[in-house]
C-alpha cells in the first residue's frame, strides 16, 4: 500500500491506506514527539470514510507515550523525511513499548495495556470508551479529510 504522510506545527498524521478510490478500511497513525503515538483502525463492508461507528465491524485503537531513554530511539522530530519517520517506526516496532489498546475486531471485544503500563488497563479502557463505542465528530471529521486528500496525493498499488 501507498501511504500518506502530513504535518503540522505539532503531529505527523499518516494515512496508512493512501489510495485515490475510497477503502473499506482505514488506518491512520499519529505521531507526537510530546505526546506519543496513536494508532486508530477502521474497516467496513464499505467505504469507512461514508459510514459511522455502528457500521464498522472492526474499530481498534492503541496509543503508547513517547519512548523513554531506555528504548534507545533517537527521538521523533518533525523534522524528519518521509524515510526518516519510516526508520522511526520500524525502530519503535522493534523496541516493544508500552501501549494501551482496545475496541472490536469482528465480534471480539479486545482491551488491555502492555509492559509498564500494564496496570492502566482499566483506567485506559475507561477514557476511551465513548470513543470506540461511537466515534466522535473529530473521528468523521478526520476520516473525510484524509479521504479528500487521498484523492489528492494517494496513489493506488501495482
Amino acid at each position: 500500500m501507498y501511504a500518506c504522510v502530513f504535518r503540522n506545527d505539532r503531529v505527523f498524521i499518516v494515512n496508512v491506506y493512501c489510495g485515490k478510490t475510497d477503502r473499506q478500511a482505514l488506518r491512520l497513525d499519529v505521531y507526537s514527539p510530546t505526546r506519543g503515538r496513536v494508532r486508530v483502525y477502521a474497516e467496513a463492508k464499505g467505504a469507512v470514510s461514508a459510514l459511522s461507528r455502528q457500521d464498522y465491524f472492526t474499530f481498534t485503537a492503541e496509543s503508547e507515550p513517547p519512548p523513554g531513554p531506555e528504548a534507545r530511539l533517537a527521538p521523533l522530530s518533525l523534522a524528519m523525511s518521509f524515510l526518516e519517520l519510516r526508520g522511526y517506526e520500524e525502530q519503535r516496532y522493534g523496541a516493544f513499548l508500552p501501549a494501551c489498546y482496545g475496541g472490536q475486531e469482528l465480534t471480539r471485544a479486545r482491551t488491555g495495556c502492555l509492559g509498564a503500563l500494564a496496570t492502566r488497563a482499566t483506567e485506559w479502557a475507561e477514557q476511551n470508551r465513548a470513543f470506540l463505542e461511537r466515534g466522535s465528530d473529530d473521528w468523521y471529521r478526520v476520516v473525510r479529510e484524509l479521504s479528500a486528500l487521498a484523492v489528492q496525493y494517494g496513489k493506488e498499488p501495482d
